[in-house]
């Protein structure tokens, strides 16, 4: 970096406090800085500004890490010699003819992450090259990158010349590189770090060596109680050799980590106004020269900063000289440059791209139906179907329905209720197209609380929803309902439809093992989630038995429990429409642990969720794909999980927190 041929003359002393201590040659000049013959020093006040600034900027980064993430594009123009594809490893492997007779290559890895969605994964990229020219560069050596989302990992020995300036830079060791998130609970943070780094590059025919770097800078918005603060954050150590140095080597090393606290207004790329209220920096050469910079802080206000200002200590020998300076000066060193909107660049995009065609033939050939990678979503709809919370509300426009069990059967009177009316009877439905719904009472057990009854339905609307076919109902007399039917179907208001047949239950009690029960038998299930003509049906559940219960009085000393039971077939679009078979091994036992603020005498206070006692569901495919969760872990946070898939069998434990919200 060319000096700024800023020196202390040319900055604005706010204060001397300059302390001589025993020295040799006391000479200065009038305004306190030391006299010509100590420029003799490594570090003195001839050069302490722009020493400051590339030390500000080696932290930052991005004087000599472009060219190094670029890196990991530098082979998208280039035409593969060789390339295949591993599909159970998902990794792709590249050769290149490098334009001077060198070589390169890339090893390319998508991970997906367990249990969750495929997309966005984790990236693994591995580079090579052997005196490999593309375009003005050459590259020799190697290099690892490793992609999260917004977060650059790399780890490299690798020299690149024939850079834009001619100029060429090597690395070797790890970094990492976190772009801006673009989101409110990130605020925009990026962040540049390295690990054991060994740095050398040349700029404009000076050269820079940086050894033994670890260190951390961090430049953001965070939320804080006075409202949204400008944040820097920089630590970190290492040895330095510049032409402002002479070549001569300087130890960097923050004894105290740097950190900022200025409020802004809007958000702004950069406040103008922001400065260090904590932290050191300290700058020594072999010669015993030194640099100590710090925030200007004042003892009355706590030792906290009540100015813009740093406190710069030099010390040349026995000479020791103290004084303030603004912030300011160093302010355009600390931020990044500008982040094009998409930082990794195209080749990225077109290799992804790329790679996951290739995975989509993969995926409609060999990827087993249950697979390592969606057995979470799986298990999170299958025990939404033993609840029945994947389908109960397009049954809540039912009136009296198996939802509500409210006691009006029909929009009558309240003589209705409970088979006071004994006779069958039309009556017009509600949505005035001139369809008709037949009630006929055919048991009324007034001691037992519950009454029987039959509709037929033609196209009868009411309250958005419309109802066609035959059905059986039971009521209790504020206990819930029983519905039977041979076929119904039912279309919500955004004209999703629902087909049903067989038994279903949805009762609820007073002081019981199970506050409520949704219970069904020889049931089928046929769900349409849209009002398009001829659109696939979206789930279809056949040969449905199950019993779900939950809850307890809550003045009990019990904690409420919840099981599930039974087995049904499904094919729905979340598994591929292909055929899945379900079935509770041994009955799945939940409860709730009991809060620590219970008192003993109650009432009690339990946890939210669910947490498992015992008990094993398996999900078996047509391609012989399989899976078993088992909750007999010994530890109520976790579950076994064992899949067979077209990669093998695996056995693992997963946190039961990824589906514990989904039992009420």
């Amino acid at each position: 970096m060319a000096p700024r041929n800023i020196t202390l003359a040319s900055v604005a002393i706010v204060s001397v406090m300059a302390v001589t201590m025993g020295c040799s040659d006391p000479s200065r000049t009038a305004d306190g800085i030391p006299s010509d013959d100590q420029y003799q020093y490594v570090i003195n006040s001839d050069n302490y500004v722009d020493l400051v600034a590339e030390v500000f900027d080696i932290y930052v980064g991005d004087v000599y890490n472009k060219p190094l993430l670029q890196s990991r594009n530098v082979l998208s123009a280039a035409t593969p010699a060789t390339s295949s594809f591993d599909e159970d490893a998902r990794v792709r492997q590249r050769t290149y003819d490098c334009a001077n007779g060198g070589s390169g290559s890339s090893l390319h890895t998508e991970y997906y992450q367990q249990g969750r969605t495929p997309y966005p994964n984790p990236q693994y990229r591995s580079l090579s090259f052997t005196d490999c020219q593309q375009g003005s560069r050459t590259y020799q050596g190697n290099v690892e990158f490793t992609e999260f989302g917004n977060i650059l990992m790399e780890s490299a020995d690798l020299r690149i010349y024939g850079l834009d300036d001619g100029s060429e830079i090597t690395f070797s060791g790890e970094a990492a590189r976190q772009y801006p998130q673009h989101d409110y609970d990130n605020l925009e943070s990026e962040t540049w770090r390295t690990d054991h780094a060994t740095i050398a590059f040349t700029t404009g025919g000076q050269e820079t060596q940086i050894s033994d770097m670890t260190s951390y800078f961090e430049r953001g918005y965070v939320l804080s109680p006075g409202g949204l603060t400008y944040h820097i954050e920089l630590y970190g150590d290492f040895t330095l050799r510049t032409s402002l140095t002479s070549g001569h080597a300087v130890d960097v090393s923050t004894t105290d980590s740097f950190s900022t606290g200025s409020d802004v207004s809007g958000y702004p790329a950069t406040p103008v106004d922001w400065w260090f209220y904590h932290g050191q920096l300290m700058v020594t050469a072999e010669d015993g020269s030194s640099l100590k910079l710090e925030p200007a802080v004042d003892e009355e206000y706590g030792n906290k900063p009540t100015t813009r200002d740093a406190i710069v200590t030099l010390q040349n020998g026995d000479n020791t000289l103290t004084f303030t300076v603004p912030w300011s000066q160093w302010s355009d060193n600390l931020q990044f440059d500008s982040i094009p909107s998409d930082p990794f660049g195209l080749e990225m995009t077109r290799l992804i791209e790329s790679d996951m065609a290739a995975l989509a033939i993969v995926n409609t050939s060999t990827v087993s139906v249950i697979n390592r990678y969606n057995y979470a979503d799986l298990i999170d709809k299958v025990f939404a179907i033993y609840t029945g919370s994947l389908y109960r509300a397009s049954l809540a426009g039912w009136p009296n329905g198996v939802e509500t069990g409210e006691p009006n059967l029909v929009s009558v009177n309240d003589n209705s209720y409970l088979g006071k009316i004994l006779v069958s009877a039309n009556y017009q439905c509600s949505n005035d197209f001139g369809a008709e719904h037949v009630f006929n009472p055919t048991s009324y057990y007034g001691d037992r609380g519950y009454a029987e009854w039959e509709f037929n339905r033609y196209n009868c609307g009411t309250s958005g929803f419309s109802f066609h076919g035959y059905a059986q109902q039971r009521q209790w007399s504020g206990a819930g309902s029983t519905l039977a039917s041979r076929e119904l179907l039912i279309t919500d208001p955004q004209g999703a439809t629902i087909r049903l047949s067989g038994w279903m239950q949805n009762r609820w009690f007073g002081k019981h093992t199970f506050n409520q029960v949704w219970r069904t038998q020889d049931s089928e299930i046929e769900i349409t989630l849209t009002d398009q003509p001829g659109s696939a049906v979206d789930m279809s559940v056949t040969g449905m038995s199950t019993y779900y219960g939950w809850g307890s009085a809550s003045y009990a000393p019990v904690p409420p429990v919840a099981m599930l039971d039974g087995h049904f077939t499904v094919q729905a679009s979340w598994a591929g429409h292909e055929t899945l078979q379900v079935q509770a091994l041994d009955s799945i036992r939940l409860t709730k642990a009991i809060n620590d603020n219970s008192d003993g005498e109650g009432p009690y206070a339990f946890a939210e969720n669910y947490h498992p006692i015992t008990g094993r569901l398996s999900v078996t495919a047509g391609d012989g794909s399989s899976l078993v969760l088992d909750v007999n872990t010994g530890d109520d946070s976790t579950v076994n999980i064992a899949i067979t898939d077209h990669m093998g069998s695996t056995e693992f434990t997963d946190e039961w927190s990824t589906w514990a919200n989904g039992f009420e």
